[in-house]
């Protein structure tokens, strides 16, 4: 029951999805005699695609679930640690550790390593 409700969920995401609906319209041009409705089902599943995939778009539907919470402020309670969630990267001894990070991992190590010294000057 797991493994299928894994399997529904991952289909379920925007890309699995419009891909499948892709795929339905190829079925219905090449196996059925509804070549038209297939044509229209293979260009709205290619320009939704298009759409998710275009970061002015995916940002406006982001910003209003971003903005939904408050940003953490420090608070007098000290904090002990401070974690950075990572994102994309690559080994390679020939360049330097901040070279070998994505630029969002980047980002948001500089975010933690400023909150960091937010919170030592308060304390």
């Amino acid at each position: 029951m797991f493994e299928l409700k894994k399997l529904i969920s991952t289909l379920l995401m925007p890309l699995p999805a419009l891909l499948l609906l892709g795929f339905f319209g190829l079925f219905l041009i090449w196996f059925t005699q509804r070549k038209g409705f297939g044509s229209f089902v293979v260009f709205v599943s290619l320009l939704l695609i298009g759409l998710v995939s275009f970061q002015p778009f995916t940002s406006s539907l982001l910003m209003k679930m971003e903005r939904q919470y408050p940003p953490f402020l420090p608070t007098e309670k000290p904090v002990d640690y401070v974690m950075v969630l990572g994102h994309g990267h690559v080994v390679d001894d020939e360049i330097p550790p901040t070279s070998e990070l994505s630029r969002v991992a980047l980002m948001r190590l500089a975010e933690g390593s400023a909150f960091t010294l937010c919170i030592q000057r308060r304390n």
